[in-house]
């Protein structure tokens, strides 16, 4: 959690399977890891739209105990996957969140979409491309 203006910020990357399913303005949750100072109410507030090359929250590397897998190269961790920066506003902070950055879980309240429907649209695509259709 970072300031950001005149408010709270929360940024998370997401990989592409989750990416396709978050959208500004969308409610989220926000549970820090310590169990420290309450669950915090989001809203998403933007989604990069091209990949990150590097990770630049150093704690979000699962070297660190994070969840997104990286590789050193040249002294930066570099994301195996595609990942997305989303950024998500905090509308009210409780005060003892607000004194150093936290690590969490953050339930984004996003579209359904069945696991099978994503396996099916790949194979369509790739049928796609394979025949020229």
């Amino acid at each position: 959690m970072v300031k950001h203006g005149g408010g709270w910020r929360v940024e998370t990357w997401l990989d592409e399977d989750a990416i396709a399913t978050v959208q500004v303005g969308q409610t989220a949750m926000f549970y820090p890891d310590s169990g420290v100072g309450g669950v915090l109410k989001l809203k998403v507030s933007s989604i990069d739209s091209d990949a990150s090359p590097v990770l630049h929250r150093r704690e979000l590397a699962s070297v660190l105990g994070g969840h997104i897998l990286t590789r050193e190269k040249n002294g930066v961790l570099v994301p195996e996957r595609a990942v997305y920066r989303v950024a998500l506003d905090a509308s009210d902070v409780p005060e003892d969140l607000q004194l150093q950055s936290w690590r969490g879980q953050l339930v984004v309240h996003a579209q359904w979409s069945s696991p099978a429907g994503r396996y099916v649209r790949q194979v369509v695509s790739v049928l796609v491309r394979e025949f020229g259709f």
